[in-house]
Order: structure tokens, then sequence, then C-alpha cells
């Protein structure tokens, strides 16, 4: 069964494609999958893994997780959002 797609919502969004390294901030966030959009709260980050199971910041990344506010270290962000094979979507 094909994954839904991640659905990203910013109402000024002016970098479609973030190519900095940077981590993107964005309004709200809802994620769609066969058992219905879920909500993502703010304060939240989500992780996207092109590569699943790669390993960064300590963590082997599954394909999407979203991590509560204050749950990674400033250093695993650091690390995650180095690396092209994950993504930070950061939900304010």
């Amino acid at each position: 069964m094909a994954r839904a797609p991640l659905e990203r919502k910013k109402s000024d969004m002016t970098d479609e494609a973030n190519t900095t390294g940077e981590t993107d901030t964005i309004s709200s966030v809802e994620i769609l999958n066969e058992t219905g959009p879920r909500s993502v709260s703010a304060g939240s980050m989500i992780v996207v893994s092109r590569i699943p199971g790669f390993r960064r910041g300590g963590i082997e990344h599954p394909p999407l997780k979203i991590w509560s506010e204050g749950e990674l270290s400033k250093a695993q962000i650091t690390a995650i959002s180095g690396s092209p094979e994950l993504e930070i979507i950061r939900v304010s």
C-alpha cells in the first residue's frame, strides 16, 4: 500500500526547496494516511528519513517520526539537520 504524502501548510511559504541545511518552520501540519488526517501540535518536529533506518544523532530514523518539543537535544537537531538523508520540519 502506498504511503500518504506529507502535507505542509504555511501562510507565507516563499522557499519551497530548502537547500541551506536550515530547518523549515511552518504554521500547521496535517499528515494524511489511510486512517485519516493526523494533526501535529505546535512545538513538534517532524523528521523525514529518505533512507529508513539511517542513523544520525544516536537515533535510527524511521521513514517519518513526530518528536514532541524537548525530546531532541540541540546536538541531535544539529546532527540531523546537517544530513541530506534527513529533513526536519518544525511546527510552530
